[in-house]
């Protein structure tokens, strides 16, 4: 019996970014679902249980960093692999202190990102 696809949100405020991923992850056999902004990110927390999250760091209103620290409050636990065309100066090292499960810079390789993906959320369920 096969396994149910992967629940993977995507937020980014970048729509070509967005659909592309989209259609990637969905290709891949997973289940992606889409957010331009990090409220509607973070109100979806209510009634979804993502199997892991892929975050843009460079959002408005609101950084992915932002939106990093409130899921550590909240405690919500859930992987969360991190995709940006700004890394600054100590930004992998500061999300992956965070506890990120991957920092990827963009343009990002498909096979890096399902990789990135799948290894999250091995990792995530042999915690649980």
């Amino acid at each position: 019996m096969p396994l149910p696809p992967k629940h993977i949100a995507i937020l980014d405020d970048d729509k070509s970014v967005r659909t592309a991923l989209s259609r990637l992850l969905n290709a891949s056999g997973m289940n992606a679902v889409c957010f331009a902004t990090c409220t509607s990110f973070l109100n979806s927390l209510e009634q979804n249980m993502w199997d892991c999250v892929v975050l843009d760091l460079q959002m408005p209103q609101m950084t992915g960093m932002e939106v990093l620290e409130y899921i550590t409050q909240a405690r919500i636990s859930v992987p969360i692999v991190i995709v940006t065309a700004h890394d600054e100066l100590g930004s992998p090292e500061a999300c992956l202190a965070a506890g990120v499960s991957a920092y990827l810079r963009k343009p990002i390789r498909a096979d890096s990102l399902i990789d990135a993906i799948s290894t999250a959320i091995q990792s995530s369920e042999a915690v649980s």
